[in-house]
C-alpha cells in the first residue's frame, strides 16, 4: 500500500492579539484500498530564512478595543514619549519625567474612514485643542479642524503586542524620529524599518489636570 500526502498550509493573523494561527487542508490519495487500520505521521519543516515577520493593518476601532474604549492616550516610543512643543507646535520625543517646556502630551483618537484616524491634542493650560497634520514632512498640531488634519493608517508587527508603525495616509510616508533633535518626521521606507509607538492610557489625574478651567 502506498500514500501519497499533499497538503496546503494558511498562515493568519488576529489583528487584536497578533497570534498566529497555522492551518493545514489535506487530503490523502490512496494506491489502492485496503482494510485495517493505519496510523500516518507527517512532519513538516519551513527553512528558517524563509521565515519573515509579518505586517498587519490594524483599524482604529481594533486599536480601542485595546484601550477599552479610552480615546484619550498618551503615544510612546521606547523610554520616551511624544510631546508637543508649546513654540514651534512640532511633535518630538521627551523624557517622561515631565520637566520640560513641552508638557502637551495628551492626545485623542478620532475615527476617521475605512480603519484610519485622526489624532489631535488635550487642552492643556492656554493651548486648546489642535490636529495634528504633516507639515514641510514634519508632524505638527495646528488649529485646523478635524478636516484639515491628517489621517493615519496603523500597521503593527505580528510578533509585537504594543508596537504600532504609524503612516501618513496622504503620502503614505511612515513616521520616523530624527537621529539629531528627535523631532517627529515622515519619510519613504520600509515598515520593517521604522520606528514604533506605543498607545498607553491617560491617568484619570491628567485628563483631569488638562480639562480644568
Amino acid at each position: 500500500m502506498e500514500v501519497r500526502h499533499k497538503a496546503n498550509a494558511r498562515i493568519w493573523v488576529h489583528p487584536l492579539t497578533g497570534v498566529l494561527s497555522f492551518g493545514i487542508v489535506a487530503a490523502c490519495n490512496h494506491s489502492r484500498r485496503f482494510k485495517g487500520q493505519i496510523d500516518v505521521k507527517f512532519q513538516m519543516s519551513i527553512p528558517e530564512e524563509l521565515i519573515q515577520p509579518a505586517f498587519v493593518s490594524v483599524s482604529a476601532s481594533n486599536l480601542l478595543d485595546l484601550l477599552l474604549g479610552n480615546s484619550i492616550v498618551r503615544l510612546e516610543h521606547g523610554a520616551k514619549q511624544v510631546s508637543v512643543s508649546l513654540d514651534s507646535k512640532e511633535l518630538r520625543l521627551v523624557s517622561r519625567d515631565g520637566q520640560n517646556e513641552d508638557a502637551q502630551t495628551l492626545f485623542k483618537l478620532h475615527h476617521a474612514e475605512n480603519g484610519s484616524f485622526l489624532l489631535s491634542t488635550m487642552p492643556f493650560g492656554d493651548a486648546g485643542e489642535q490636529w495634528v497634520c504633516v507639515r514641510d514632512g514634519k508632524l505638527v498640531a495646528t488649529d485646523a479642524d478635524g478636516y484639515g488634519s491628517g489621517r493615519f493608517a496603523l500597521h503593527r508587527l505580528s510578533t509585537n503586542y504594543n508596537d504600532w508603525v504609524l503612516q501618513d495616509l496622504s503620502t503614505s510616508k511612515l513616521a520616523v524620529v530624527a537621529t539629531d533633535d528627535s523631532l517627529l518626521q515622515v519619510k519613504e521606507g520600509s515598515r520593517r524599518d521604522a520606528p514604533s509607538f506605543s498607545f498607553t492610557r491617560h491617568l484619570y489625574e491628567e485628563t483631569k489636570k488638562c480639562l480644568a478651567p
